[in-house]
């Protein structure tokens, strides 16, 4: 059974490495438009070009597919969910395997806290 769960996880991370996303409608919008983005070409500054803001939601995307992926694997295996988002093994993720180990959902409470979580110790 466990084999079977660990060959689901791996085929998810698969999925949402290599994961394509639908265009937005708002990039939609304006892209048959030639004159559209002649004008906007001139009249932006670098910062506040088109590119910059495709770059931006195509970040914002990503941001979102690994939270996801992370809330998924933080139910499954809470201990490597505060690894991945750490990046390396530090107390946060000797304290979700503790948990994780003694009880199963106080794991869970606690890897999802540590996913959510903005700073990082």
């Amino acid at each position: 059974m466990r084999s079977v769960l660990l060959s689901f996880l791996a085929l998810l991370i698969t999925i949402g490495s290599h994961a394509s996303f639908p265009v937005n409608p708002a990039e939609q919008s304006y892209k048959g438009n030639d004159q559209f983005l002649s004008q906007s070409r001139s009249s932006n500054n670098k910062k506040y070009g088109i590119r910059a803001i495709r770059k931006l939601i195509h970040r914002a995307e990503k941001e979102k597919t690994e939270l996801a992926l992370l809330m998924v694997l933080a139910v499954l295996l809470p201990p490597l969910s505060v690894f991945l988002k750490e990046g390396r093994i530090n107390s946060r993720f000797w304290i979700s395997l503790l948990l994780t180990l003694l009880f199963w959902l106080p794991g869970v409470i606690y890897s999802i806290l540590v996913i959510l979580s903005t700073n990082q110790a």
